[in-house]
């Protein structure tokens, strides 16, 4: 088994080496860009992931959200839940914008730094 992966990654290597341009030349990176986009990209991914629980805990408040059931879930129960849960969010327009902009308010100013040094391009 460990011969089919090692053979497997392999190859791999190789398919994605041969999409390599021929010319080192053509293929420049700016390494000073790279880093600022990567620290822009994961300050906005980190901004995000620290405010997604206290961000559902404010929407179950605002959407009177209450679960059928709390304890011992399986994965079903926890999918029907979690449905459950995005009906009352989508239902209550109020409560889903405020979360909206509370996030973007949130997210912007790394957004920024990602757009104006040119990391993302909306064409």
């Amino acid at each position: 088994m460990k011969y089919n992966q090692v053979s497997y990654i392999a190859l791999s290597l190789l398919l994605l080496g041969s999409l390599l341009p021929n010319e080192v030349e053509s293929f420049k990176v700016d390494l000073n860009k790279v880093a600022d986009c990567t620290e822009s990209g994961l300050k906005a991914i980190s901004t995000l992931a620290l405010r997604a629980i206290p961000c559902a805990k404010k929407m179950a408040v605002c959407t009177d959200f209450q679960p059928m059931k709390t304890k011992d879930l399986d994965i079903t129960a926890l999918a029907l839940m979690s449905y459950q849960f995005l009906q009352k969010i989508v239902n209550n327009q109020k409560c889903l914008l405020t979360a909206l902009k509370e996030s973007y308010d949130a997210v912007s100013p790394h957004m920024e730094k990602l757009i104006s040094a040119k990391c993302v391009s909306f064409s």
